[in-house]
């Protein structure tokens, strides 16, 4: 009777030691994956909560209109007793008087539509852009989006800058001509208003060229491309003509559609130099930062 009791004793032991086997600790990896599971729920959480904090709602845009001009209001805004809303300049502009019911200096500020205009949002209305930013500053963000809608010199086709310098490509190519930032190249002016070049990231630059200019020819460069935030183009045009030089170094403007209005500082050719209809012209192109 005493062997099994013995066997019996290490049957139990055995089953002890597999029960310590099982029950072992999770391993660094389990623990570290089990903690940060805890931020990403508070992030949630958080996220959740500022949600629950905002409503979506859809208004007609001109109920954020000033009542005298009809343009979008903008703080500081002004209200008469009988409701009508304005803008600061239409508040100056009838000095103190009201546009729609003809009240007199009774007129204060609207806080409360001030504070609801400020807290709005809006999705840009380029197309192919998801960004939403803050009412009071969608005018800016929709110029220098670069999904904002540029026009073709040539043609009515208008499109982001990328669908513009590829339609010039595919459609215009024998008029444009693809240049690098920084290096200088030569083009000819003869019978045309402008020549069409095209940079490395789908802008297009146009050398204008303005023959209204009294005695000589006005010769000046301008981008058409979404207004840049961040940095800005500066150009150099020089013209050599049996040893009389004539150069100039300027900032280039960026507008997305040029109306044949001329930049007013411009490269001038004298005609007894240079016949207005056979002149080259070297281009130097740069891009740089704002802030540098």
């Amino acid at each position: 009777m005493a062997s099994p009791a013995i066997d019996n004793g290490d049957k139990s032991d055995s089953a002890k030691k597999k029960k310590k086997v099982t029950e072992t600790p999770k391993n660094a990896n389990q623990e570290s994956m089990m903690k940060s599971k805890e931020p990403v729920s508070e992030e949630v959480e958080e996220e959740e909560e500022e949600l629950s904090r905002r409503i979506l709602v859809r208004i007609e845009a001109d109920v954020l209109n000033c009542s005298s001009c009809y343009e979008a209001l903008f703080p500081p805004i002004y209200q008469c007793p009988n409701s009508h809303v304005m803008c600061s300049l239409c508040f100056v502009k009838h000095t103190g008087k009201c546009p729609s019911c003809s009240e007199i200096n009774r007129l204060t500020q609207c806080l409360a539509l001030e504070r609801i205009i400020e807290s709005m949002e809006i999705s840009c209305s380029n197309a192919g852009c998801d960004e939403t930013v803050s009412y009071l500053y969608r005018a800016s963000h929709q110029e220098s989006c670069i999904y904002a809608q540029c026009f073709c010199p040539f043609c009515s086709f208008q499109g982001c800058m990328t669908s513009l310098a590829q339609h010039v490509a595919d459609i215009h190519k024998r008029s444009a001509a693809k240049f690098s930032y920084e290096s200088s190249f030569q083009t000819f002016v003869y019978i045309q208003d402008f020549s069409l070049f095209i940079s490395p990231d789908n802008r297009l630059f146009l050398l204008l060229i303005n023959r209204d200019v009294a005695g000589g020819t006005g010769l000046s460069v301008i981008s058409i491309c979404p207004t840049a935030e961040d940095f800005e183009f500066t150009y150099d045009l020089s013209v050599d003509n049996n040893g009389t030089y004539f150069k100039m170094t300027s900032g280039g403007e960026m507008i997305r559609q040029w109306t044949c209005v001329h930049p007013k500082t411009f490269l001038f050719v004298p005609d007894v130099v240079c016949h207005p209809r056979k002149i080259f012209v070297c281009v130097t192109i740069r891009k740089s930062n704002r802030h540098t």
